[in-house]
C-alpha cells in the first residue's frame, strides 16, 4: 500500500495489464469473464479490501465461489467452482473458463477446497509502476478513458459520457429462456442506446452469481422464475428491493423467488394467481387514462403469444398502463407504482416471441429510462 503512494499509475495501461491478468476470471466495466466475482460493484476503491483479496485471495471466499474438488476413480483430480450439479452430473468451471462435466458415477470423492482458484503471488511479475497502472484502472472510471478522447474530439462534454445508463439484467426464468431472450436484449440496448448493461445469469436455482452488479448500477431487470437463493444472495436482492432504487419486472418476477414471494404484492404491488390456459394468444391494449403516459411513448398496441396472467387487486397505488384479453377475460399486464420512493414498472408480458416484438422492446426501453428518471428517448440513440 506504501508502493502504491509513491507514484501515480495510467489506467490506460492498466486496462492492458488487467486483460492479461485477471479478465480470464473476472469482469471489469463490462469486459472479461465470470469464473470470479464481478468487480464492478465491489469495494474496489477500498485500497485495504483490494490489495487483501489480491494478495490473499483465500483470505475470504464468498460461498458462490469456493472451488470444488474432484476426485474420479480412475485418479483424475479436477478443481474448479461448482458450475452446475444435477443427480447424475457435476459441472466444474475452472480458472480458465473451461467446463468440465464429470459423471457422479466416476467420482471417487467431491469436496469443497480452503483455497481460492485465483492464484497467489499474481503481481510478482510485475514492477512497481506496472501495478500502480493495473490498480488505477481496477479503481477508477475505466470506460471512460478511451470515451473521453473521443468525446474531446467531438466536443462532447466527458460529464456526458459518464451519464450511460447501468442496468443490471438479473436472470433466472428456464421457462422462458431469459437469459437468451436478455442477452438478446442486451445487445439491442448497447446497440442502440446509451446504455450499459451488467448480467446477473442464474446457475442453479439456488445460485445467482453477479448480484454484487446491483451496487454500482442504475436500474435492476428481473427475469427470474422461483429462485431458491438464500443467505447473502437472497439478501442483496431484498436489500436493493427496499432500498428506494428502479425496479423494471418483467412475466415471472412476480414469483421469481419461491422463498420470498412477498416481493409480488410488497415491491411490484402485484397479485398473481396463476394464468389462464396456454394456447390462446393475448391481445395488449393501452388502457384509455394511461395513453399519455411517458412509458408508452412510441408503443403500438400488439398480439402476444405468452398465456394471460390472473393479476386482479393490484396495490391501490398501482397505474395500470396496459391489459391483456383473451376471450371472456381482460387482466392488467404493465402498471406502475412507487415503493420507497423509488419508481417500480411491470409487465407480465415477457414470453420468447414478445422480445423479438419492436414495441415490446420499446415499452422496456421506455421503462428502463422512466423509472431512472431519465429523458424517454425518440429514437435509437448509437
Amino acid at each position: 500500500k506504501h508502493m502504491l503512494g509513491t507514484g501515480r499509475g495510467n489506467p490506460v495501461h492498466g486496462k492492458v495489464l488487467f486483460a492479461q491478468k485477471c479478465a480470464t476470471c473476472h469482469t471489469l466495466f463490462g469486459e472479461g469473464n465470470k469464473v470470479g466475482p464481478e468487480l464492478t460493484g465491489t469495494e474496489r476503491k477500498n485500497a485495504d479490501f483490494l490489495i487483501t483479496s489480491i494478495v490473499d485471495p483465500s483470505a475470504v471466499i464468498r460461498n458462490e465461489y469456493v472451488a470444488y474438488v474432484v476426485t474420479t476413480n480412475n485418479g483424475r483430480l479436477l478443481t474448479g467452482l461448482m458450475a452446475e450439479a444435477t443427480p447424475k452430473t457435476v459441472t466444474l468451471l475452472d480458472s480458465k473458463n473451461v467446463r468440465t462435466t464429470v459423471s457422479r458415477e466416476d467420482i471417487d470423492e467431491l469436496k469443497p477446497s480452503p483455497e481460492s482458484l485465483m492464484p497467489e503471488k499474481i503481481l510478482d511479475d510485475l514492477d512497481e509502476q506496472q501495478i500502480r497502472d493495473l490498480l488505477s484502472y481496477v479503481q477508477g472510471d475505466g470506460p471512460v478513458i478511451a470515451a473521453q478522447s473521443s468525446a474531446a474530439k467531438q466536443g462532447t462534454s466527458p460529464a456526458a459520457v459518464r451519464a450511460r445508463l447501468k442496468v443490471c439484467l438479473v436472470s433466472g426464468s428456464l421457462e422462458y429462456n431469459s437469459d437468451e431472450s436478455l442477452a438478446a436484449f442486451q445487445k439491442f440496448l448497447e446497440e442502440n442506446y446509451h446504455v450499459k448493461c451488467f448480467r446477473a445469469f442464474r446457475r442453479t436455482d439456488d445460485d445467482l452469481p453477479g448480484l454484487d452488479n446491483l451496487e454500482s448500477c442504475d436500474v435492476m431487470l428481473l427475469f427470474t422464475r422461483r429462485l431458491t437463493i438464500s443467505g447473502e444472495q437472497l439478501e442483496r436482492i431484498k436489500k436493493y428491493c427496499r432500498s428506494g432504487k428502479p425496479i423494471v419486472g418483467v412475466r415471472t418476477a412476480s414469483h421469481a423467488f419461491q422463498n420470498w414471494l412477498e416481493l409480488d404484492k410488497e415491491i411490484l404491488g402485484g397479485n398473481y394467481k396463476g394464468h389462464y390456459g396456454a394456447g390462446t394468444t393475448t391481445r395488449v391494449q393501452i388502457r384509455e387514462a394511461a395513453k399519455k403516459h411517458p412509458i408508452l411513448t412510441g408503443f403500438e398496441p400488439f398480439t402476444s403469444p405468452g398465456s394471460l396472467y390472473r393479476n386482479s387487486g393490484l396495490s391501490e397505488d398501482a397505474e395500470v398502463l396496459l391489459t391483456g384479453s383473451i376471450p371472456g377475460h381482460q387482466e392488467p399486464v404493465a402498471w406502475t407504482r412507487l415503493h420507497q420512493g423509488a419508481r417500480i414498472f411491470y409487465t407480465s408480458l415477457g414470453h420468447p416471441d414478445d422480445f423479438k416484438n419492436d414495441n415490446f422492446r420499446r415499452l422496456l426501453v421506455n421503462a428502463l429510462f422512466w423509472t431512472t428518471k431519465r429523458d424517454i428517448p425518440s429514437r435509437a440513440v448509437p
